[in-house]
C-alpha cells in the first residue's frame, strides 16, 4: 500500500521581503514547513520507542543514511504556475537556430525576484544583483529541488535525497513549466554524486483552491504555514519575516517564526544529539553545518555549473553573513 505526502503552496503572490536578518519568503515557507515535518519524523525514528518508530516515514537504508519507507511518495501542489516560468505563445515555432528559438531558450534561463519584480539573470543590470536583496525565482528553486532533493543541506546529514514524484498546478497552461523543467534538469544526472539524480516529476493541471480577488490591491505579504502534528497554523508577515501578533501560533514575545533559520538549526542539533552525531554537534555555525554536507554541496556545484554551461545563466550568490550564527 502506498502512502502519499502532499506539499502545497497556495499564495497569490510571492512575498516581497527583505528587512529581517532571516526573511521568510513564500518558497521558504513551503520548503521549511516540509523540513519541519521531516525533522519531526526523524525525532520519532531516533526515539527508539517502537510505536513512534513504526509511525515514522523513515527506515534504515544500505548506507549510513535513512530513506523513505517503501511505498511513500511525495506530491507538490501549486495554485499557480511559479513565477519565472516562460509563457509560450500558442503557435510558437521552436525550429533550431531561429530567433524565436533563441529567445525562448533565454527566457527558460534563471530568473530572480527583485523587490517583487521578476527579471532574467541574462538581462538584469549587474548593479541590481549587488545592491538589492534578491531571491531566485520559484521556478528555478523547484528545478533545483528536483536535482538536489527537498530536504536541503542540513537534513542531508541524516537522510537520502527526497524527490517529488508529481507537481499539480491550479488551472494553468503548463507547457512553459514543463519545457523549462525538462531543459534545465537534463544531462546532469551522470555528473552527480552517488544518491543524487535528476527527477522528472509528472506535471498536471488541477482545479485551483484559491484565486486572487478583484478587490485585492497590492502584493500579498502574509504567509500561512503548518504541517502534520501542528495544533495551529502560524501567520508570518513576509515584509518583516516575523509572526504577526494575531497569529494562532506564536513562538514567544519576539515573534520569531518557527520556520526561521535559527529554528531549523535548533531542530538539527536535537536530531544530531538523538542520532549520536557528535561531529555535527561540534559545528560552530549554521553555515558550517551546511558546508559539511559534502555530497549535497558537490551536487549543488554540479547542478549550477551545468546550468551555466547550457546558457541558462549563473546562479546568483547571496551574502552569507546571516548564516554565521549558532544557538
Amino acid at each position: 500500500m502506498e502512502n502519499h505526502i502532499y506539499i502545497s503552496k497556495t499564495f497569490e503572490e510571492d512575498i516581497p521581503i527583505f528587512r529581517d536578518s532571516f526573511p521568510i519568503v513564500a518558497d521558504n515557507i513551503l520548503l521549511r514547513s516540509f523540513m519541519r515535518f521531516l525533522y519531526q519524523h526523524l525525532l520519532m525514528f531516533f526515539s527508539k520507542e517502537a510505536n513512534l518508530v513504526e509511525k515514522s516515514i523513515f527506515q534504515r537504508s544500505d548506507n549510513d543514511l535513512l530513506c523513505l519507507k517503501s511505498g511513500i511518495k511525495l506530491h507538490l501542489y501549486l495554485n499557480q504556475v511559479p513565477k519565472g516560468t516562460v509563457k509560450m505563445p500558442p503557435k510558437l515555432s521552436l525550429r533550431p537556430h531561429t530567433l524565436s528559438s533563441w529567445q525562448m531558450i533565454a527566457e527558460m534561463g534563471l530568473h530572480v525576484s527583485v523587490e517583487g519584480k521578476v527579471f532574467s539573470v541574462l538581462t538584469i543590470a549587474p548593479e541590481l544583483l549587488t545592491t538589492k536583496v534578491i531571491s531566485v525565482s520559484p521556478k528555478d528553486k523547484i528545478a533545483q529541488w528536483q536535482v538536489l532533493g527537498y530536504q536541503g543541506a542540513l537534513l542531508s546529514h541524516f537522510i537520502e535525497p527526497i524527490y517529488v514524484q508529481s507537481i499539480s498546478v491550479g488551472n494553468e497552461d503548463l507547457r512553459g513549466m514543463q519545457m523549462t523543467l525538462s531543459h534545465q534538469i537534463e544531462d546532469v544526472t551522470n555528473q552527480l554524486p552517488v544518491l543524487y539524480s535528476m527527477m522528472r516529476p509528472h506535471i498536471s493541471a488541477v482545479p485551483t483552491v484559491a484565486s486572487a480577488s478583484a478587490d485585492n490591491v497590492g502584493p500579498v505579504t502574509y504567509g500561512f504555514n503548518g504541517s502534520e502534528g501542528d495544533r495551529s497554523i502560524e501567520v508570518v508577515d513576509g515584509l518583516i519575516g516575523r509572526t504577526i501578533v494575531e497569529s494562532p501560533f506564536k513562538s514567544g514575545p519576539a515573534l520569531a517564526s518557527r520556520l526561521c533559520k535559527a529554528e531549523m538549526l535548533r531542530y538539527f542539533k536535537i536530531v544530531a544529539n538523538d542520532a549520536q552525531r557528535q561531529d555535527l554537534l561540534d559545528t560552530h555555525s549554521y553555515r558550517e553545518a551546511k558546508s559539511l554536507a559534502t555530497q549535497y554541496q558537490e551536487a549543488k556545484s554540479v547542478w549550477r555549473t551545468t546550468l551555466m554551461q547550457q546558457g541558462f545563466g549563473s546562479w546568483p550568490e547571496k551574502l552569507m553573513v546571516s548564516d554565521n550564527f549558532d544557538i
